[in-house]
């Protein structure tokens, strides 16, 4: 993942390339915030890290950023002062106070690749997922996702994603091959499908992912509730139906996550083992 720093604070900055010089990530810097515009091809960024001066309107400058990019970069906004509820208002996707703390960083980071995981999937105009029985397109779901971002810096309203993933689909395709791992996906999906309300809104996010969109909760804890109620399905379900190689059921492990925007932050991880 490609991360744009833009700040002017030497201590943040070489502790920043320290951090960065010792993970997977790469890290390019630039002090001065108006030479952002002209930096090349800004959409080659996942995640940008900035640290506004105090004179600096972090709403326009960060709807102006927006304007010049075609993809969706995670933005993370960095200060020694602020609350994670007005960074949500000037568009960004996370807070991090400074002085800088590593295990936070590292954690905005990981949800920094779920958020471009979801926006990269959802906006690919070139997957064409297939969507039927209340699944709709990935192009729809996206229309849904940017509506729901732009509704949070507007007025904070609450958004989450409970996606739905075979864990084990690249173990099962290398010992039983595509048809099987397809079959195990079917049939992670046509649960999904059969325990999801009338209402649930509902996409396929990757080859073998799935996720429903719950907006504006009723109560605090009902995505969670969600997962758990899926989760228990999951759990108590017969499993005749379970996809067999050489007349024996294989392991189907689907993990169940509440993802909250627009920070991606996750709220609920849990893997469940059938049969």
């Amino acid at each position: 993942m490609k991360v744009l720093l833009i700040d002017r604070d030497d201590v943040a900055v070489g502790l920043l390339e320290g951090y960065f010089a010792n993970s997977d990530y790469e890290l390019v810097v630039e002090p001065d915030r108006n030479k952002v515009f002209n930096h090349g091809d800004l959409n080659e960024y996942q995640a940008i890290l900035m640290d506004l001066s105090a004179q600096t309107n972090p709403i326009k400058y960060i709807i102006d950023l927006k304007a010049q990019l075609k993809t969706l970069p995670f933005i993370i906004l960095m200060s020694k002062e602020g609350r994670e509820k007005d960074v949500f208002k000037a568009g960004a996707n996370a807070f991090l106070k400074k002085p800088i703390d590593k295990l936070e960083l590292n954690e905005y980071l990981e949800q920094a690749q779920m958020f471009h995981h979801i926006s990269k999937t959802l906006s690919d105009t070139e997957i064409k997922f297939p969507y039927h029985r209340g699944i709709i397109s990935n192009s729809a779901m996206n229309e849904l996702f940017l509506s729901c971002l732009d509704r949070t810096s507007r007025y904070i309203e609450d958004s989450f994603f409970l996606i739905f993933s075979l864990k084990n689909a690249k173990q099962l395709y290398e010992d039983y091959g595509a048809d099987l791992e397809e079959q195990a996906s079917q049939w992670m999906s046509n649960n999904v499908i059969r325990l999801r309300r009338q209402s649930d809104i509902m996409a396929q996010i990757g080859k073998s992912e799935f996720a429903i969109l719950i907006q504006r909760p009723v109560y605090k804890d009902e995505p969670i509730d969600a997962a758990k109620r899926f989760r228990a399905s999951f759990l108590q379900h017969p499993g005749a139906d379970i996809p067999q190689f050489e007349g024996a059921h294989v392991n189907v492990n689907v993990n169940i996550k509440v993802v909250e925007l627009p920070g991606a932050r996750k709220h609920f991880d849990e893997t469940i083992m059938r049969p």
